[in-house]
C-alpha cells in the first residue's frame, strides 16, 4: 500500500477540479492504469475503476493536504490535522458517534479544546471505515464503533505530518507500515511518524 500526497492542494485551479486531476495522475502515472480506463462513481460517490485492473484507491483532503491511497485490495482512507480545534466536538460526538466513542471523547479532557484530538482520531477512523464499505457519510448513523476494528476489518491510524491518517481494509491486508510518497517536486517520499493503532 502506498499513499501519495501533496502539501500544496487547492480544490480548483483555473476551473480544473484538482482532486480529480491529481487522482488521474496518480492512477495513470504511478499505478499503471491504462489511459482509456474510466474512473466511475458508486451510488454514494466513491470513485473506483473496474476491478479487473486490481487498482483500488481512496482519496481524502484536509486544508492544504491531499492524499490518495492505493493498493491491490479494497480500502478506505481519511485524514485530518490532529491539532485542529473542534469547538463543538462534544456535541458532534453525541450526534455522530456511538456511546462507547462518546465516552472516549468526553473522558479525554475537561473541555472541547482538549477533546478535539480524540474526536478527530475517532472521526478519521469512522470515515475510513465508511469509505471502505462504500457508504461514505451516508452510513454514519449505522456505523459500528471504531475504537477497535469492526469485525472482518483492519483499521490503523498513522501520525503523518501533523495528521491522523486512518486506513481501513479487509482483515489481514493492511501492512505494518505504509509508504507515503510526495507528489511535490521538492520532496519525493516520507514515512509515517508512527502507527498508533
Amino acid at each position: 500500500m502506498k499513499i501519495f500526497f501533496t502539501r500544496r492542494f487547492s480544490r480548483e485551479i483555473n476551473g480544473i477540479d484538482m482532486s480529480s486531476h491529481l487522482m488521474k495522475k496518480v492512477l495513470h502515472e504511478r499505478c499503471g492504469l491504462p489511459s482509456g480506463a474510466e474512473v466511475e462513481k458508486s451510488v454514494h460517490g466513491k470513485p473506483y475503476v473496474d476491478s479487473s485492473y486490481s487498482i483500488y484507491f481512496s482519496i481524502t483532503d484536509t486544508e492544504n493536504m491531499w492524499l490518495c491511497s492505493t493498493a491491490d485490495f479494497e480500502h478506505g482512507t481519511d485524514a485530518e490535522y490532529y491539532s485542529r480545534s473542534v469547538s463543538n466536538c462534544t456535541m458532534l460526538a453525541k450526534r455522530f458517534l456511538t456511546e462507547s466513542e462518546r465516552r472516549a471523547v468526553i473522558s479525554y479532557g475537561i473541555d472541547d479544546n482538549e477533546r478535539s484530538g480524540q474526536f478527530i482520531y475517532l472521526w478519521t477512523r469512522k470515515e475510513a471505515y465508511l469509505k471502505y464499505i462504500g457508504q461514505g457519510l451516508a452510513g454514519l448513523s449505522s456505523a459500528p464503533p471504531v475504537l477497535i476494528p469492526p469485525k472482518g476489518t483492519d483499521l490503523k491510524t498513522f501520525v503523518f505530518e501533523g495528521l491522523f491518517v486512518s486506513v481501513c481494509a479487509p482483515e489481514g491486508r493492511l501492512p505494518a507500515d505504509i509508504d507515503f510518497i510526495c507528489l511535490d517536486r521538492t520532496d519525493r517520499s516520507a514515512k509515517s511518524e508512527r502507527d498508533i493503532r
